[in-house]
C-alpha cells in the first residue's frame, strides 16, 4: 500500500553537555554490522551557503554549512523529513544508519538528516573563532540556518514540496529543538526532545545536587561518603597549607607541576567535579555501580587516595593532570582553526558566557563534592579571560535573563513537543519537569542518564523506555497525520 506522508525532521543533541572541559561528543549511537555496510551507501555529505548574520539586511557575506543526507528510504511520491540537529560536535554518520530516529525514517518512507551547527565540526563560518568573529555564534544564528535550511530542501526537492517536519534533539540541540517550534512553528510540525536545558542560569548549583543524588541512588550511601570525604579532606589541606599536604595532593592525583594555590585552586577543584560529572551524566547500564566498587575498595583506608586512583583511571590517556589555570587560559585564547580548544570548547564556552551560563558550582550544601569550590567568580574569571573583559558578573547576567525573556525559560509556550529526560541527569533540574500543554507532554525516564533514548527500540530497555519510544513515534504520526 502507498504511504501518503508529510515529512518530518529529526534535531539531535550531544552526549554531551557535561561540564566545561569534558569531551562535548555527539550522542552514542549503537550500530548493528549488518546495518552499516549496507546503509552507509545512501549516507551523503552535502553543502548549503548559509548568511553570515540572518538579521542584518546589509550583510552579504555567506558561509557553507554542512549536512548529512539519508534517501535511501524516500518514498516515490514523498515522504516524512527526519532532521537531526547537530550541537557542540562534529557530526558524523552514525545516527543516519541507527537509532530510533532511523528506523521511524525506514518505516515511514522518510528522508533524514543531520545539520551541522555553524562553528562546529567543519562549518566553519570566520575566518578564526576570535571574540569579534565569535557574536555570530548564537542560538538565534543557528536556528535561523535550520529555517532556511527546511525552506532550501523543499524548495530543491520537489517530492519535499508539502512535507512536514519533525525536529529532535538531545541536550543542547535538543533545546534548539523545543525552540524551533517556538520561533518557526510554521516549519516544524512537532518535535522531540531528548535531555534538553530550556532555563538559562547563572548559578547551576542544582548539577550537584541532582550529581549526589544520582551517587546515592546507584552506587550507595558508602560510596557517597567516600567521595564527600575526600573532597572535606582536600579542602582541609589548601586551608592548612603545610608543604606534605600539598606534596600529598600532587603525588595522589599525579599533577603535572605543583599545585599553585593562589593560581590553580578552583580550576583543580572543578577538574575533580568534572571528572565525577563525566560519570553521572554518561551512565550508562552499571558505570557509577562499577566506579563505586572501585572507590569503596576495602584495600585503601585512605578517603583522597582511593578517589584520586579512580581519577587516574578516568584519566589515564593523559600523562598527567594539568590544573595550570594559565596554561589553560592560552590554549582557549588560540583562535585558529584546528587548534584543539577550536574542535569544540573555545566556542561552546563562549556560547555559555554569551547566552546561557549554566555556570556548575559548588555554593549549594546539598552535594558532595566540596562546599567552597568552584565558585561563580571563577566561571567569570574564565569568561573575561578568554574572550574579554566585557564579561562581568552584570553583562553575564543580563544575557543570561535576555535568554528566558525571550524563548520563556521553563514554561515556553510551546505545543506538539515530546520532552524526555533521565531522573539520574543532572541537566534535568534545567528542563521541563511537567508536561508544557496538553500537546507538549513531558516523561522523566528512571534510571537513565543524559540523551539515554535515541537508541532502537531493545531488549535491554525498561518497560518504561520501550513505552516512551513508542509513545514518540506515536505523536509524531499524530503530528503529521499519517
Amino acid at each position: 500500500m502507498m504511504l501518503i506522508v508529510k515529512s518530518f525532521f529529526i534535531l539531535t543533541l550531544i552526549k554531551c553537555n557535561v561540564a566545561f572541559f569534558s569531551d562535548h561528543k555527539e550522542p552514542e549511537v549503537e550500530l548493528k554490522d549488518d546495518l552499516k555496510s549496507s546503509v552507509l551507501k545512501n549516507v551523503k555529505e552535502k553543502w548549503i551557503h548559509q548568511k553570515l548574520d540572518h538579521f542584518d539586511e546589509n550583510e552579504s557575506r555567506v558561509w557553507k554549512m554542512r549536512y548529512l543526507e539519508n534517501d535511501g528510504y524516500l518514498s516515490e511520491d514523498g515522504g516524512p523529513i527526519f532532521i537531526y540537529i547537530g550541537g557542540e560536535w562534529k557530526i558524523t554518520q552514525g545516527w543516519l544508519i541507527s537509532g530510533h530516529v532511523h528506523d521511524m525514517t525506514k518505516e515511514f518512507g522518510g528522508i533524514m538528516f543531520y545539520t551541522e551547527h555553524r562553528y562546529y565540526g567543519k562549518s566553519h563560518p570566520t575566518s578564526n573563532t576570535s571574540s569579534d568573529n565569535l557574536k555570530y555564534l548564537t542560538v538565534q544564528q543557528a536556528l535561523a540556518d535550520l529555517a532556511n535550511f527546511i525552506k532550501y530542501i523543499k524548495i530543491t526537492n520537489p517530492k519535499l514540496k508539502n512535507s512536514g517536519v519533525i525536529v529532535i534533539g538531545a541536550s543542547y540541540s535538543a533545546t534548539m529543538a523545543t525552540w524551533m517550534r517556538l520561533k518557526y512553528p510554521d516549519l516544524v510540525n512537532g518535535v522531540w526532545s531528548s535531555s534538553a536545558p530550556i532555563y538559562a542560569k547563572l548559578n547551576f548549583y542544582e548539577y550537584n545536587e541532582v550529581m549526589t543524588e544520582s551517587i546515592r541512588k546507584i552506587g550507595g550511601e558508602k560510596c557517597l561518603n567516600r567521595i564527600e570525604k575526600a573532597f572535606e579532606k582536600l579542602e582541609e589541606f589548601v586551608a592548612n597549607t603545610e608543604p606534605k599536604n600539598l606534596f600529598k595532593i600532587e603525588q595522589d592525583f599525579n599533577l603535572c607541576e605543583p599545585l599553585n594555590l593562589t593560581r590553580d585552586l578552583q580550576h583543580f577543584f572543578y577538574e575533580l567535579s568534572d571528572t565525577v560529572a563525566n560519570l553521572v551524566q554518561g551512565h550508562r547500564n552499571y558505570d557509577i555501580q562499577l566506579a563505586c566498587d572501585y572507590i569503596t575498595s576495602n584495600k585503601i583506608d585512605d578517603d583522597v587516595k582511593a578517589f584520586s586512583k579512580w581519577v587516574i583511571k578516568q584519566k589515564r590517556e593523559e600523562k598527567c593532570i594539568d590544573v595550570n589555570y594559565d596554561e589553560l587560559v592560552s590554549k582557549f585564547r588560540n583562535i585558529t582553526w584546528g587548534a584543539k580548544a577550536n574542535e569544540q570548547l573555545r566556542q561552546w564556552i563562549y556560547q555559555t558566557c554569551d547566552s546561557f551560563a549554566w555556570f556548575q558550582s559548588g555554593t549549594s550544601l546539598n552535594q558532595s563534592f566540596g562546599s567552597k569550590y568552584p565558585q561563580i567568580s571563577y566561571f567569570v574569571q574564565m569568561c573575561s579571560d578568554f574572550y574579554g573583559d566585557h564579561f562581568t558578573e552584570r553583562i553575564i547576567e543580563q544575557n543570561v535573563a535576555r535568554t528566558n525573556d525571550e524563548f520563556g525559560g521553563f514554561n515556553p509556550q510551546v505545543t506538539n513537543v515530546y520532552s524526555t529526560h533521565g531522573d539520574l541527569d543532572p541537566w534535568k533540574a534545567m528542563g521541563t519537569m511537567k508536561d508544557l500543554s496538553k500537546n507538549s507532554p513531558t516523561c522523566v525516564l528512571q534510571s537513565y542518564a543524559h540523551c539515554a533514548d535515541l537508541n532502537s527500540i531493545s531488549t535491554r530497555d525498561t518497560d518504561e523506555m520501550k513505552e516512551s519510544k513508542i509513545r514518540v513515534k506515536e505523536l509524531i504520526k499524530g503530528w503529521l497525520k499519517l
